[in-house]
């Protein structure tokens, strides 16, 4: 990546260019200035502050000559790179295959793998800043099962979860013709500050299949198999 600012002077633009492009999908500036000026205050703060440290990242990455799209690699790099640790062999429970996702405690989410990005059609702003279960339109009762997860993470277990909800289909909730995907949910867990049983992040793998397009809005089913 060329001529990249020094991590400590991106802006938050620059940094959504750097993630777009690292990505395949480079934003211009005029489709996001609007957008990054309507956000409130503490909107703005924390896309800043995890866009320009995600951005950053990626371009230690390829300083260490790290491929971003080996998941075990990039998600080793990522950890050590955020001051995280996780307490869990990372082999067993992540393929090269796998959508890998990091939320924060508001379930906002902080990082992400290259698999994310080749299904969700959201730019990066757009995913600091809402809440995952605002993005997507999916049956209540598998939200419900995902919260439930997501506290036993945050409550200081050092345990993986395997996630048991059905398979399900899943809808993009603001994309004007929205992705619609069957959505498989494998594994979470508690991420700590580094040498502490503080919990920090939460870990969590999913497979999708893309079905198709949709402009009708809906909740989306529940697959009995």
């Amino acid at each position: 990546m060329q001529n990249v600012k020094p991590n400590n002077q991106l802006s938050l633009f620059d940094a959504i260019w750097i993630i777009g492009k690292s990505y395949g999908r480079p934003y211009q500036k005029e489709d996001l200035s609007a957008r990054i000026t309507a956000l409130s205050e503490t909107q703005k703060l924390h896309a800043m502050q995890s866009l320009i440290q995600f951005a950053s990242i990626i371009v230690d990455a390829e300083t260490h000559r790290i491929d971003i799209t080996k998941n075990l690699d990039f998600l080793k790099f990522w950890l050590q790179e955020m001051g995280f640790e996780a307490h869990f062999d990372l082999e067993k429970y992540i393929t090269n295959d796998d959508i890998v996702e990091i939320y924060d405690h508001d379930l906002v989410q902080i990082g992400r793998n290259h698999i994310f990005y080749k299904f969700c059609s959201y730019d990066p702003l757009t995913l600091a800043t809402v809440p995952f279960h605002e993005l997507f339109r999916r049956d209540n009762s598998i939200n419900e099962i995902i919260f439930t997860h997501a506290k036993k993470c945050l409550d200081s277990s050092t345990k993986v979860h395997k996630i048991e909800t059905p398979i399900h289909t899943m809808q993009e909730a603001f994309a004007r013709n929205s992705k619609v995907f069957e959505i498989e949910h494998k594994y979470c867990s508690p991420l700590f500050k580094r040498g502490s049983h503080e919990p920090i992040a939460i870990f969590c793998t999913q497979r999708a299949k893309y079905i198709g397009d949709s402009n009708i809005s809906g909740t989306g089913k529940i697959f009995n198999h």
